[in-house]
Order: structure tokens, then C-alpha cells, then sequence
């Protein structure tokens, strides 16, 4: 069973409605993770596997083109710790993918290094987010933002069952 962790902030870090929001998107991955360990194969878990790399996309997606980039520019010192994180992303989607694309036998050894990964990854994060210099981030103005992006791709799942890629589709332009 994963144990979900939080991690103390710095004072001046991040303020803790951003925190919480960020818990509130890793703790359903950290239960799917459980949940597709546990299920019984079949269906359910090819299910659990399928709601588990979207929203670890989804994760992906808001730190790489929101998160990460407010906390590069809120210091010149985070810029290094801001690159690995971004590098990790790249580590979790090559993990994701090879879990997605694995034979079953392979498949439970790639979701572990995946989970792995993602645990290294969110200590990261929260590392990043109690620097003294993330006070410097307009943390309210990011919060309306990942809000509003949540909203968007909760409605994108909802209608089309993905998000649409932004590399393919760039946001605010028309649908190719």
C-alpha cells in the first residue's frame, strides 16, 4: 500500500490552498496505483491502468506548462531543481508509456518503477514548492489557472475520453 506523504513547508513557500490542491490530484494516483495492484485481472484493472497514466498525464501536463514554470522564474536559484523536476516528467512518460505498451508480465515491473518514479517525483515537487524563493510566485493567479486547465480537460475527458495534445492542438487555436 502507498503511503501519501506531506511534506512541511519552508516558511514563505507555497500557501497551502496550492498545496492542497496539488494533494487533491496526487492522492487519487496514489489510491489508483493501490487499487490496480490490488484488482483482480481483467477489465477493472486494464481500467484502473487506463484512469491512472491519464491522470498521471494530466499531472504531467499542469506542471510542466504551469507549476514549473512559475517556480523557475520566481528565482534564478531554482532554475537547476526546476530542470530536474522537468526532466522527471520525461522519466514518468517514458514510465507510463512502457507501462501502457508492456506485455502482462513486464507490465507489473514497469508500474512499479512507474510509481516509483512519481513518489521521487512528488517529493521533488514539494521540495520545489517550500523554496523560500516560491513566495515570489503570484500563487493566487496560478491557483485560477490550474483551476481553470482542470476544468477544461475534466471537460475534454468527459466529451472525447483524453485530452487533447497540445503539440498536435495548441490551446487557443482551432481544432485542426
Amino acid at each position: 500500500m502507498t503511503t501519501i506523504r506531506t511534506y512541511p513547508l519552508a516558511e514563505g513557500g507555497a500557501p497551502h490552498s496550492m498545496i492542497e490542491l496539488l494533494a487533491a490530484l496526487r492522492t487519487p494516483l496514489h489510491i489508483l496505483f493501490d487499487d490496480r495492484i490490488r484488482a483482480p485481472r481483467g477489465r477493472r484493472r486494464a481500467l484502473l491502468l487506463r484512469r491512472l497514466l491519464l491522470g498521471l498525464e494530466l499531472l504531467c501536463k499542469l506542471e510542466e506548462q504551469l507549476l514549473l514554470p512559475a517556480l523557475r522564474d520566481s528565482a534564478p536559484a531554482a532554475a537547476a531543481p526546476v530542470a530536474w523536476a522537468q526532466q522527471e516528467i520525461e522519466l514518468l512518460r517514458d514510465a507510463a508509456l512502457l507501462t501502457g505498451r508492456s506485455v502482462a508480465g513486464n507490465r507489473e515491473l514497469a508500474l512499479a518503477l512507474l510509481q516509483r518514479v512519481f513518489g521521487l517525483h512528488c517529493a521533488r515537487v514539494d521540495g520545489l514548492l517550500a523554496l523560500k524563493s516560491a513566495a515570489a510566485v503570484d500563487w493566487a493567479r496560478l491557483e485560477v489557472d490550474v483551476r481553470a486547465w482542470l476544468d477544461r480537460w475534466r471537460a475534454e475527458v468527459q466529451s472525447a475520453g483524453e485530452v487533447e495534445d497540445e503539440d498536435r492542438d495548441p490551446v487557443g487555436l482551432p481544432p485542426r
